[in-house]
């Protein structure tokens, strides 16, 4: 059953609009956790790990899926409003070219590149969803310009986390060293901080 009567297109992706407030709070929810993981991933690998070439091998890989993780999720919304008018088909074919494009971009990739090779296409395929396969959408539901989406549901989130982040690396950087490396901190509080990062960053990969 199409839910056409309760998105029609003079009140979707409009401020105000109840879609454009879910759709913000997705980003809100995705957005922090993308970014802190792409910031931070190589802390995050090392204490998971315990192994720091291999986290400063991957951290970089960790990079690329977070952001296209963060892409994918800022569709989430307007691929619900694509079933709500009953629409499926291009969700289907973009699937189908994501596909046909990711084999062998992994395959030549991964050869050429290692393992950020192979994380690439990821950040590349949700980056076209959100740059260009949105746009198909809007033709076909005659939809309001896209632009308040972009600014509210996805530039004003990412402006927000990454100045929050910013605030957080200041603040580290600003802080006074103890003595050699972290000699003069306790071994309770290291163990307690790597316990925290642990559980927190286990939550949102889970």
């Amino acid at each position: 059953m199409r839910l056409e009567a309760r998105a029609t297109p003079s009140k979707v992706m409009v401020i105000g609009s109840p879609l454009l407030a879910v759709a913000i709070t997705v980003a809100l929810a995705v957005v922090p956790y993308c970014l802190w993981l792409a910031f931070f991933g190589q802390r995050i690998l090392e204490l998971w790990t315990r192994d720091p070439v291999l986290a400063n091998t991957a951290a970089m890989a960790l990079t690329l899926l977070s952001l296209g993780t963060m892409f994918n999720g800022f569709m989430t919304m307007p691929y619900a409003l694509q079933l709500a008018h009953g629409w499926t088909s291009l969700a289907l074919w973009q699937n189908i070219l994501a596909v046909a494009a990711l084999a062998p971009m992994i395959y030549v990739w991964c050869q050429r590149y290692g393992l950020t090779g192979a994380a690439a296409p990821w950040l590349i395929v949700n980056a076209a969803y959100l740059m260009i396969g949105i746009h198909f959408m809007v033709r076909r539901l005659k939809l309001p310009s896209l632009r308040v989406w972009y600014v509210e549901a996805i530039a004003a989130p990412v402006v927000s986390a990454g100045a929050v982040l910013l605030v957080w690396i200041g603040v580290k950087l600003l802080m006074p060293e103890h003595g050699e490396g972290h000699a003069s901190i306790s071994a309770d509080e290291r163990l307690w901080g790597a316990v925290k990062t642990v559980i927190v960053a286990d939550l949102v990969m889970s």
